[in-house]
């Protein structure tokens, strides 16, 4: 039994139009006034190129002046998040799997934990959902409440902003959560761990970590595809305390 990490690159490398560019073409062709308000708020240069890092980089001292003019604090904030989960949502939906072919082969046991929102795995590969966690939620979960996707950044110096609250990221919260999936790895033969498409952003090095520590003695094939993911993943190697493992370029 094999456990494959999935990250955005998985989707892309399927030709599926899930990168963040992609976001942002989408976001400015059906509604252009929020696009506008989140290169206001937000460093443009970092929002569309890594999406939930530059969630956490949000101009507070904007959003306080809006608060002030309002006189009512955190209400924009609050709202502008909504419509983030939201419009994510409805992007992630009318993804088209149609043409998308295999590109690996997974065996029936197999196990997948995936970082990506899309629908991929079962659309393609025909994998049972009940060997997938989708760790922040997915298309399937977002049908008839769209805010359900966890779209969000790790910077937790947030303070009294609702807009930096309202989409931080509490990955420690959502392994606890996710709990019984983590402990129920002690009891699987599993014997190897190979992460496809991840970028090794440390926003997700929580969730690596619990991994190895319930599969300690397990072999990782760690997948990278540029040269900045293979610099962050010889971090990510010595921060999560990887023993076994191999790199290979894809």
């Amino acid at each position: 039994m094999k456990l494959y990490i999935l990250g955005n690159g998985f989707d892309v490398a399927h030709g599926l139009p899930t990168k963040y560019l992609d976001f942002e073409n989408y976001v400015k062709s059906i509604d252009k006034e929020l696009y506008d308000k989140l290169n206001e708020i937000y460093p443009s240069s970092v929002l569309w190129f890594d999406f939930e890092k530059g969630l956490g980089e949000a101009d507070t001292s904007l959003l306080k002046k809006i608060d002030d003019l309002f006189g009512i604090k955190g209400i924009v904030g609050k709202s502008f998040a909504d419509k983030i989960s939201t419009i994510f949502g409805q992007w992630i939906s009318e993804i088209d799997y149609s043409k998308a072919g295999k590109l690996f082969s997974f065996s029936d046991n197999d196990i997948f934990f995936s970082f990506n929102y899309t629908d991929t795995l079962n659309s393609v590969y025909g994998i049972q959902e009940t060997n997938i966690i989708h760790i922040h939620n997915f298309v399937g979960d977002c049908l008839f409440e769209l805010h359900k996707l966890i779209v969000g950044h790790n910077n937790s110096n947030f303070g009294d902003c609702e807009l930096l609250k309202s989409t931080y990221k509490d990955t420690k919260k959502i392994i606890a959560e996710n709990k019984q999936w983590f402990d129920d790895l002690n009891s699987k033969p599993i014997t190897d761990i190979e992460v496809i498409g991840h970028s090794y952003n440390l926003i997700d090095v929580d969730y690596f970590d619990g991994i190895n520590k319930h599969l300690p003695d397990v072999k990782w094939l760690l997948n990278y595809h540029t040269d900045e993911d293979k610099t962050r993943l010889e971090a990510f190697v010595n921060k999560v305390g990887i023993r076994d493992y191999e790199i290979k370029e894809i």
